[in-house]
């Protein structure tokens, strides 16, 4: 959990410092960087979780790891503007690594419901909700002190996370070969890896451009002909997951859109500096930590559909408020549409994790955990594309574009209501041996 931790307050923390760097490094648009994070990290998902499965989850995570703490060290000391650029790409491409494994070895750890409802509840709020913290810690390093030097903290945090992965996570489960197909893992990756590209750029240009529309068509392309054979056989007896993994997508495209507009939106609107802007988003993700790790395990005798639906509807209601604030508005305004809004999005996420990796082999949980990883990169690709800060969709008005990112999350809401069936009480996943420590 502290691995993942991790590499998301790396992700974010860079977020909030793009003004700084991009001043430094003499940077028109800051948009390069991230799409580097974001295509490597959406390319490499389902390798990572292939990979899990056939040499292990420990190994998978040490890799990954490694490889962040390498990016850290290059791109803290980064001359110029391609060299950060290389750096971030390979950063996605270590957290592409470790996201897998960690939702894998989490999964194989805890079987009994209470606790894997509790876990994963956990895992959600590490995953996602460690987004604000990582803004924030990016908006108070870079004001106070500089940007190289938030590099260099997460340089030891990552050796730290390294050095806890090494001394106390063990697998279960030796090497296997189960998990995706190679012709499954081919398509969904390059499907993945294009489809991030033409949506992390379509902030940057039109959504007409043909070089985006190229990518973004062909890797959705791609993307179908990788799952849309296993979703047909499979929805009779599978459908809670597909339809989850649609859900958890939609819903991540929404949650993107929360905490990034927070930081650009409360320093204009109440006046504060970037750094107090920074801290000001925490609220709504003690919200959403509170959702994940407190209410939705506390209610596992409830239906998830019930649990789901009942997260998003009111996350979608809590962000109406907050695409006003572009037309003037309060901090007690921001609180009361981004509390809801990161409580309903914490209490969603714990079951829709639930249900994606729910019933998967010992030898399958690494393929199970990178398509969920993935749906929910995917779904942030979505949010930056469609709700993100200039957003061409909304006309460039990052709050605007909040009324778009409520109506998505209530339709992700409306589906889960719908569609997902399963009982009250996550299902149990089968294991033996003792159970190791991570």
């Amino acid at each position: 959990m502290f691995a993942q931790f991790v590499v998301v307050l790396d992700a974010a923390s860079l977020h909030a410092a793009a003004p700084s760097l991009a001043r430094d490094l003499a940077m028109r648009t800051t948009y390069s960087l991230f799409t580097a994070y974001g295509v490597a990290l959406g390319a490499l998902l389902l390798l990572g979780g292939h990979l899990v499965d056939r040499v292990g989850g420990r190994r998978t995570l040490l890799t990954g790891l490694s490889a962040v703490a390498v990016a850290a060290v290059v791109g803290a000391f980064a001359p110029t503007a391609g060299v950060l650029i290389a750096a971030l790409a390979l950063q996605g491409a270590g957290a592409a690594l470790v996201t897998p494994a960690v939702l894998a070895l989490v999964s194989a750890r805890f079987a009994e419901p209470g606790e894997r409802g509790r876990a994963l509840g956990v895992y959600a709020a590490v995953a996602v909700g460690g987004w604000p913290a990582g803004l924030t810690w990016g908006a108070v390093t870079t004001e106070f002190v500089s940007w190289r030097t938030c590099l260099f903290a997460d340089v030891l945090l990552v050796l730290t996370a390294l050095v806890v992965a090494a001394t106390r996570v063990r697998d279960r489960t030796g090497p296997g070969r189960g998990g995706l197909t190679t012709p499954g893992l081919l398509l969904g990756s390059v499907g993945a890896l294009l489809t991030s590209y033409g949506l992390y750029e379509a902030r940057p240009h039109s959504w007409t451009a043909a070089s985006l529309l190229g990518p973004l068509g062909i890797g959705v392309l791609l993307l179908a002909a990788a799952g849309v054979p296993h979703a047909a056989r499979a929805f009779a007896r599978d459908r809670d997951r597909i339809v989850g993994l649609v859900v958890l997508c939609l819903g991540a495209a929404g949650l993107f859109a929360l905490f990034p507009a927070l930081t650009l939106v409360l320093g204009p609107v109440s006046g504060l500096s970037p750094a107090a802007a920074g801290v000001a988003v925490l609220p709504a993700g003690i919200a959403f930590v509170i959702g994940a790790t407190r209410i939705a395990p506390s209610l596992r005798r409830v239906a998830p559909r019930k649990l789901i639906a009942a997260g998003l509807l009111p996350a979608a209601v809590g962000l109406l408020p907050l695409g006003a604030i572009g037309n003037g508005g309060t901090f007690a305004l921001v609180l009361a549409g981004s509390v809801p809004a990161g409580l309903g999005l914490g209490t969603a996420m714990a079951p829709l994790f639930s249900i994606a990796v729910a019933g998967a082999a010992d030898r399958g949980r690494g393929g199970a955990a990178a398509v969920a990883t993935t749906a929910l990169q995917l779904g942030t690709a979505l949010g930056a594309a469609l709700f993100g800060a200039g957003a061409p969709a909304w006309g460039g008005t990052g709050t605007s574009a909040l009324f778009g990112a409520a109506g998505l999350t209530l339709v992700a809401g409306l589906c889960a209501a719908a569609l997902i069936t399963t009982a009250a009480g996550p299902p149990v996943i089968a294991r033996t041996g003792p159970r190791l420590p991570e």
